[in-house]
């Protein structure tokens, strides 16, 4: 996590038909909310689940997707 660029987004596409990418954007919890289970670990408390937010919400990155006709899908989008 923590590592979307729009740079490290292009060096995976030159020659892949397909690309899954493994994000877990969202904000990240507080001491007192949040978390899976028992309150919020450190992962879920990582502020790059923000920078990944803020990424797959770029200008920039939509910009890249729509001149290069690429097409993102959620999980839930691309079940049968």
């Amino acid at each position: 996590m923590g590592h979307m660029t729009l740079e490290n987004f292009i060096v995976t596409l030159p020659n892949a038909d397909s690309v899954e990418l493994m994000v877990h954007p969202g904000y990240p919890c507080t001491d007192e909310m949040g978390g899976c289970g028992e309150g919020p670990d450190d992962f879920s408390k990582s502020v790059d689940r923000l920078t990944e937010y803020n990424f797959l919400e770029s200008a920039a990155l939509n910009d890249y997707l729509k001149n290069h006709n690429i097409f993102l899908s959620t999980f839930r989008e691309a079940l049968p």
